[in-house]
């Protein structure tokens, strides 16, 4: 390096997952990764005689921008009478999964029995070249339901 040049180093990268809502501040970075997962819903429960308690649906998971929700992972909903309950759907990323969840981060998986509840959704973005500023301060949703509680947010930068 030549006397009276600076340094330009790259982002140091990081990952971090989130199980409870809360909030990020966006760090530098070439490329971010966002992956979100909905909560599973519960199965039904038998309570004999043909009669069934529904399982509880499974919470959305958020990634909220201050300009507005940018991702959302629907949670599954819970299993009705003697009916399984439906996989959640998903909206704004890159690669938006019906009941995906459970596959990709290990996570948003329903309670299995004869009447399971859905999956939930699966959601992944990528943002470059500072798309959102550095500083910016995201708010994250994630298990505020009363199913599961297994719905993630993981945040991958370089």
């Amino acid at each position: 390096m030549l006397p009276g040049m600076i340094a330009c180093l790259p982002p140091a990268g990081g990952s971090i997952v989130f199980t409870a809502s809360g909030s990020f501040t966006v760090p530098v970075f070439a490329t971010m990764v966002v992956e979100l997962a909905g909560e599973g819903g519960k199965a039904a429960v038998s309570l004999g005689e043909g009669n069934y308690a529904p399982g509880n649906s499974g919470a959305q998971t958020k990634f909220d921008l201050p300009t507005g929700t940018d991702l959302i992972a629907n949670g599954g909903t819970g299993g009705i009478d003697s009916v399984p309950g439906s996989p959640g759907s998903a909206s704004g990323g890159d690669i938006n999964t019906t009941g995906g969840a459970p596959g990709a981060l290990g996570a948003g998986q329903g309670e299995s029995n004869t009447y399971s509840g859905g999956d939930g959704a699966y959601c992944k973005k990528t943002y470059t070249g500072q798309s959102i500023a550095a500083g910016t301060v995201v708010t994250l949703t994630v298990n505020t339901g009363s199913a599961m509680n297994n719905g993630r947010i993981k945040v991958t930068w370089s």
